[in-house]
């Protein structure tokens, strides 16, 4: 039966004269294409201009089937080998266009060298077809039974960073973008989603093929298929004057339909807010989402099709995630992985915009909170290791959260609108940018970038201040000591200063590992907090008055950490009215000690502390605060 599959798809491939005619679309809407400039593009001797994929999957096994038409253009004066990326597979045969002639290739571990008949000429371009089949081994391209995924047989690739290479011949790399054709042959009772717009579906037989196309270009581990027996749901915006109406399309199974509908309430509005903060429409030609299960992930940015897993469907934090990559890294693609953070910072500080969006100022210095975790970030954000962890995503976005705070909203705006028009589609490195920034900011940056991307640590203070009358006058004086083992940050920042009956906000920069300012004052100050609006990451931070403690203000409290349910960080605040010996405990719902948190001597102050914890199981835990003769616990869930 498998065989008599092969080949009914090698023959359908063949003769169709719909995948005819498709293969003839132009490759893009005004007949140009797509290219990095070679200011910025990596050496290297061909750049793909195009992508025709066929694949035929069975929804039985592993097994595919594909051809893959890569139409290149030299880059070198006398091009005469081609090298892809092609792993785990069997390459058939490999033709030349028009004449199908036969190449010779050599075909070595993930190498595929293709041997030209004759050299091409610098910026001469030729078309291939590689005919192949595959069985992969649940990386690239992921196949479950109905009874592995507990619901319908399933099929979807997943290629960040290099596994495209497992399920279709390519140049797998991030800088290298082309436009694309994919074409899926699935039985019947299946749905194949893909990138671009779905341009026919033709049924053959016991089969049905869907045909995908998109005119921007997209690199290859932006590429999908997605298939299954889903329901979809369907829904789009209305044109603006930027850009036609935008088809939103979700690919579910049909019991999660009625809980997708809740789910998905938002994303029409989250579109509007990622256009409104950026300053630029949709990209490109549909959104949607495709929910799979089992999924390694919480979601993948796919091309105009993000994948989710189907048991973080409820995750809106998530969803604004993904959606926010289709400017920031579809549109935007960084260059190499060493520029990862172009993509995860600003996808993760688009969270925190939405959060801003739902419930302003607050809520967004809420969300900022959950996202400091120092102890997970111990490299530079620039060439990560590893590549995804968490410095990339949460102290990335904790960058531009500053960035913005240092330009100031109006300029900040700008930035991202001019970032992003100017490397629409194309590819971009931290030193461009850099360069933007500086643009729109009118001054140099170097100082910034240096400290916060191309370096480790962050600030760490502790403060303390002193009064004293002067006639009619008050004299303030604030002390500050940068404790962190890392040299000292350039932290502009803003000193709040309360009095009986005001609050004065003063700027001040703080250079030097010890610092000292002086203010004087009309009225008598009564507390003094450094950067109380919380725009600069830093530890900690430990609040000492020199003069008169009690009149602080503060008291024993611990809040309810946020967010709860959590998974797997969560963060939890509390207060100390005096110094004390102080300990935060972690205990199972049986009183069992999992995990302390603090133990050590803390002067009176407001501490922020963050919890890991993935090496945890899901349930209900209980952390507990005692300090002196104070105690107090509350409840929290890990929901995994």
């Amino acid at each position: 039966m498998q065989w008599r599959w092969c080949i009914f798809i090698a023959c359908s491939l063949l003769v169709s004269p719909l995948y005819a005619q498709w293969l003839e679309k132009p490759l893009s809407p005004c007949g140009c294409r797509y290219a990095l400039s070679s200011a910025t593009s990596p050496l290297r001797p061909a750049d793909i201009l195009h992508y025709r994929l066929s694949l035929s999957l069975s929804m039985r096994d592993n097994f595919l089937q594909g051809s893959n038409q890569i139409r290149f253009r030299s880059m070198v004066p006398a091009l005469r080998r081609l090298s892809l990326s092609a792993a785990q597979m069997t390459i058939d045969s490999i033709t030349l266009q028009p004449n199908h002639e036969r190449v010779r290739f050599s075909h070595q571990g993930d190498s595929l060298h293709i041997d030209l008949p004759s050299p091409l000429a610098l910026n001469d371009s030729a078309t291939l077809t590689i005919y192949y089949h595959a069985t992969p081994n649940r990386r690239g391209y992921y196949f479950y039974t109905a009874a592995e995924s507990g619901a319908e047989p399933i099929a979807y690739t997943l290629s960040q960073p290099y596994d495209a290479r497992y399920w279709m011949p390519c140049y797998d790399e991030p800088y290298d973008k082309a436009t694309a054709d994919i074409s899926i042959t699935v039985p019947s009772g299946f749905i194949a989603a893909s990138i671009g717009r779905l341009v026919h579906v033709e049924h053959i037989g016991n089969f049905t093929r869907y045909y995908w196309s998109t005119h921007f270009p997209v690199a290859t581990y932006l590429m999908c298929v997605t298939v299954s027996r889903y329901s979809i749901l369907r829904d789009f915006l209305p044109p603006t004057s930027e850009r036609d109406t935008l088809p939103i399309e979700h690919y579910v199974w049909r019991q999660d339909s009625l809980q997708a509908i809740s789910y998905f309430r938002d994303v029409k509005r989250m579109i509007a807010v990622c256009e409104s903060v950026y300053g630029i429409a949709y990209p490109f030609e549909k959104y949607g989402q495709a929910a799979v299960r089992p999924f390694s992930v919480g979601g993948m940015e796919h091309q105009t099709l993000t994948t989710l897993n189907q048991a973080l469907l409820f995750n809106e934090n998530l969803i604004m995630h993904e959606l926010a990559h289709q400017w920031w890294g579809d549109m935007v693609t960084c260059e190499t992985w060493r520029d990862l953070w172009l993509n995860e910072g600003f996808a993760t500080y688009s969270e925190a915009l939405w959060q801003e969006a739902l419930g302003g100022a607050t809520a967004l210095r809420r969300y900022m909170r959950t996202r400091i975790r120092p102890r997970n970030w111990t490299t530079p954000i620039y060439n990560a290791s590893p590549l995804f962890g968490d410095v990339v995503y949460g102290k990335a976005a904790w960058v531009l959260h500053m960035l913005r705070k240092q330009m100031g909203d109006t300029l900040f705006r700008e930035l991202l609108k001019r970032y992003g028009m100017r490397y629409q589609f194309a590819n971009v490195r931290t030193a461009d940018f850099q360069r933007v920034a500086e643009e729109v900011y009118g001054s140099s940056l170097e100082w910034f970038f240096q400290q916060w991307i191309f370096r480790t640590g962050i600030p760490k203070l502790e403060y303390g201040w002193s009064k004293s009358q002067r006639s009619s006058s008050w004299e303030l004086r604030i002390a500050i000591r940068q404790t962190q083992p890392e040299p000292p940050f350039i932290l502009p920042m803003d000193i709040q200063v309360y009095s009986a009956s005001k609050k004065e906000v003063f700027s001040r920069t703080i250079q030097s590992r010890d610092s000292t300012f002086v203010f004087l004052l009309s009225e008598e100050p009564t507390s003094v907090f450094l950067d109380e609006d919380e725009w600069i990451l830093k530890e900690s931070l430990n609040l000492t008055d020199i003069a008169e403690r009690s009149k602080l203000g503060l008291s024993f409290r611990l809040e309810q950490n946020y967010p709860n349910p959590f998974n797997p960080t969560t963060t939890i605040r509390y207060e100390l009215p005096a110094s004390a010996f102080t300990t935060l405990q972690i205990f199972d719902v049986l009183g069992r000690e999992v995990q302390t948190l603090v133990r050590a001597r803390q002067e009176a102050g407001r501490y922020t502390i963050n919890f890991d914890a993935r090496h945890l199981p899901s349930g209900i835990y209980f952390y507990r605060l005692q300090s002196g003769k104070f105690s107090e616990t509350k409840k929290m869930t890990l929901l995994k």
